[in-house]
């Protein structure tokens, strides 16, 4: 009698532990067909997105709303972001989507900036008005003169010459719209004593030939990637091809020395 009864109280201990997970699941949401009802999806086009990971918070007015689900180019070349937006949260048409950093060097997020339009969004619809990241290195840039690995399986490789990539390593990632989209494969020096990067892309995505390549970091502080931005050109640039127009590396203790101590005479 006494084994009946502690076998009756394991079973039991076993039943409301997995009713336990059950009803913690559904809470937290780790569980699709439990929690399936409880999230909608927004897409939002960008044309950059550099910093932005998978699992990236989606906030309004400081408070988290979602999630961003998937990171992906869209087929104009842009970045494209699949955002889960908790059941119960309405969104206005007139919404915009903005990428936004936790402090100066912290983790990036979207805020969504609600709109006053009466039509709301659902299930499956697009986020109209978007604001990209902040390119830090673009500013400095413009005020002294004026994204995680890659594993494709299909690849093919491109060449761009430089006259500067300094801080640029094997392995870094090269980026399209701040979507990963391959990485450097090789640093050479050319018969002319300038730097080439071999540059192994994803088979998928296609450059045309008047595309630029540029050196640009991740924050301020952050290590160096390789940003392409698509031409018009009809013309694609084919396996082996040379990307000649580039922008080189920004020196920043160049910059500091010239604001601090003057242009050298």
């Amino acid at each position: 009698m006494r084994k009946g009864l502690l076998e009756t109280m394991v079973g039991l201990f076993v039943v409301l532990g997995f009713a336990a997970f059950c009803w913690l699941a559904f809470q937290l949401g780790e569980v699709p067909f439990l929690t399936g009802n409880k999230n909608y999806t927004l897409n939002a086009v960008f044309n950059n997105v550099s910093g932005v990971k998978k699992g990236a918070s989606v906030q309004i007015s400081g408070v988290d709303v979602g999630e961003v689900v998937s990171v992906n180019l869209s087929g104009g070349q842009r970045a494209e972001l699949l955002l889960r937006i908790k059941n119960g949260v309405k969104i206005p048409a007139d919404t915009a989507a903005l990428v936004k950093s936790q402090g100066i060097i912290g983790d990036k997020y979207v805020q969504l900036a609600l709109g006053e339009s009466a039509k709301e969004l659902h299930d499956g619809d697009k986020i109209q008005e978007t604001k990209s990241a902040l390119d830090i290195e673009e500013l400095i840039s413009s005020f002294g003169f004026g994204s995680g690995s890659f594993n494709g399986d299909k690849t093919y490789e491109i060449k761009a010459i430089f006259d500067n990539v300094s801080g640029v390593k094997q392995g870094a990632t090269v980026q399209v719209a701040g979507v990963v989209v391959g990485d450097v494969s090789a640093i050479e020096l050319n018969e002319n004593a300038a730097a080439r990067l071999v540059l192994r892309l994803d088979s998928s995505v296609q450059i045309s030939v008047d595309s630029m390549a540029s050196v640009k970091t991740q924050g301020i502080i952050g290590g160096k990637y390789i940003a392409l931005s698509p031409g018009g050109d009809e013309q694609l640039l084919k396996p082996g091809g040379v990307i000649f127009d580039t922008e080189s590396s920004v020196d920043i203790e160049g910059l500091i020395s010239k604001f601090a101590f003057g242009s050298a005479k």
